[in-house]
């Protein structure tokens, strides 16, 4: 590919969709490729990276620094062949740009051939250029670049001996220095800045020395007010994040490093204060006697609690990733995922179901669970969390309360004598079949009506005046009257009602019990 594979092009554009389009380009050709949205992000690879040889550089850059100041820091910097960029809309900003030593102006939708026989013209002129004598491209007056000087982490250079020979604003800020030009007087930055006695940073000042970049993501510094503004944190000690980059001279040698660090002592702390109440959360999920897990909408499993493990006797580990429909009698399969398929078809917040696991002895159990969706951020259903309790108990009470009802309905239906309860407001509520018969209706239309709805009004005002006299009274009491039946028969009915209250104390109906009168 006509050696471009070991060439590197930087590309500065603040829109994602064009800098892909001509990276993938670039990339097709054999060209590798760096690509940053701002000028700041620029100029720090171009002193991190000396591997770059061309800079395809927007002029219009949006908010902040132009393409065409960028372009005269990256060239106060490194001589570099730099391309400009244009949509078509930057017209006012290309006579500055004329005045820059560019390799040449570009659309962006000038298409492949055009952009890469661009380029390659560039790198060609460049590597043809004229050179003076002694040009090493790392003179200290080529490394005092404006947008460096305007970050708001300290970046700094030294020579091979580890002597600082410039900085930006902001290290002299933290170093408390006003004058530039003492830095070398003040400051080696092996032996002030890195603290070179320390057995860990030895192998990596090494490795600068033999031209590697080293990028160090955590450097813990006791806080001994070295480079540390007083008030500068309320932390024991400072953490660092630093990156060290070899800056080699047109013969190929090391002729300077630098070295850029961001105090990420706030963020640390910040993490470890996150992680200390993420530890704290977890115990209370722990500590719960609710179950609690959480799982995708395939009913994956992606977390348990402890609860959740004991229920079942299982590990965390055995569990995660797994399906818990395992867990679950295949005849309630059908149940759980209809109920899910509500959080997501439905668009429902919650859903409420109860099923049966097989418990961890064989015994088959139930739980109640409360399921609620997880969106993300495009707004899809992306997990569920899911709270469940173990109601066995309650289901055995009420299978045994469903048991005796069943039994003592069956009873009452096999008595000779009439058994009915109605209300307070006198509507009937259940009956036997003996009781139907007197009223001459089948049981199920008598249930739901009133007194006045299945007897003549006087008879039924007097079954009223006889409820009143209960609820009066508060106790039982027995009354007799002649009845006639649907057939003809004339008896004399001994009729018992009992009043009946609720659990709170409320009155909630009254028990009849009608017999023949051996009197009659």
């Amino acid at each position: 590919m006509d050696g471009t594979a070991e060439k590197t092009i930087l590309i500065v554009d603040d829109e994602p969709a064009a800098a892909a389009e001509l990276g993938a380009a670039l990339e097709e050709h054999g060209y590798g490729v760096v690509t940053v949205r701002n000028g700041f992000k620029a100029v720090e690879r171009v002193v991190d990276l000396p591997s770059i040889d061309l800079v395809l550089l927007d002029l219009d850059l949006g908010d902040g620094i132009s393409g065409v100041e960028v372009g005269e820091a990256i060239l106060e910097l490194r001589e570099l062949p730099v391309v400009f960029l244009s949509s078509g809309a930057e017209d006012e900003l290309l006579p500055n740009a004329e005045m820059l030593p560019a390799y040449g102006y570009l659309r962006k939708d000038c298409g492949q051939a055009m952009l890469c026989a661009t380029v390659r013209t560039a790198l060609s002129v460049f590597d043809t250029r004229p050179r003076e004598p002694g040009d090493d491209g790392c003179g200290a007056e080529d490394l005092l670049w404006q947008v460096v000087d305007q970050m708001p982490y300290p970046v700094v250079i030294c020579d091979t001996a580890g002597t600082l020979t410039t900085a930006n604003r902001a290290f002299l800020d933290m170093a408390g220095i006003a004058d530039r030009d003492a830095l070398g007087e003040r400051y080696n930055v092996f032996t002030e800045l890195l603290a070179a006695e320390r057995a860990d940073l030895k192998d990596e000042i090494d490795r600068v020395y033999a031209g590697e970049r080293v990028h160090i993501p955590e450097l813990v510094i006791p806080r001994d007010g070295r480079l540390q503004p007083e008030d500068a944190h309320d932390y024991d000690s400072v953490v660092q994040e630093l990156t060290m980059s070899p800056v080699f001279g047109g013969q190929g040698e090391i002729a300077h490093i630098a070295i850029i660090w961001k105090d990420i002592s706030a963020y640390k702390h910040a993490a470890e204060r996150l992680d200390e109440t993420r530890r704290q959360l977890q115990s209370v999920l722990d500590t719960q006697e609710e179950l609690i897990c959480r799982f995708t909408p395939d009913l994956t499993l992606t977390y348990v609690n402890d609860a959740y493990c004991r229920a079942f006797a299982l590990k965390a580990d055995d569990l995660i990733g797994t399906s818990f429909l395992s867990l679950i009698p295949e005849c309630d399969h059908e149940t759980v995922r209809s109920n899910v398929a509500k959080l997501s078809y439905e668009q429902r917040a919650s859903v409420t179901y109860e099923h049966t696991v097989d418990g961890p002895d064989g015994e088959l159990r139930w739980q109640r669970w409360t399921d609620y969706r997880l969106l993300g951020s495009e707004g899809r259903l992306r997990e569920i969390q899911s709270v469940g309790r173990d109601v066995t108990d309650r289901k055995l009470a009420e299978q045994d309360l469903e048991r005796q009802s069943a039994l003592i309905e069956a009873l009452i239906c096999t008595l000779d004598e009439m058994v009915f309860v109605k209300d307070p407001a006198g509507v009937w509520l259940r009956c036997n079949e003996a009781c139907a018969q007197y009223v001459g209706l089948p049981v199920e239309e008598i249930i739901g009506r009133t007194d006045y709805e299945l007897f003549e009004p006087e008879r039924a005002e007097y079954f009223r005046s006889q409820d009143r006299r209960v609820w009066q009274v508060g106790e039982r009491q027995t009354f007799e009257e002649w009845a006639r039946f649907p057939d003809g028969r004339e008896v004399l009915l001994e009729t018992t009602k009992i009043p009946y209250r609720a659990a709170s104390g409320e009155a909630a109906g009254i028990i009849g019990i009608s017999r023949v009168s051996r009197r009659g």
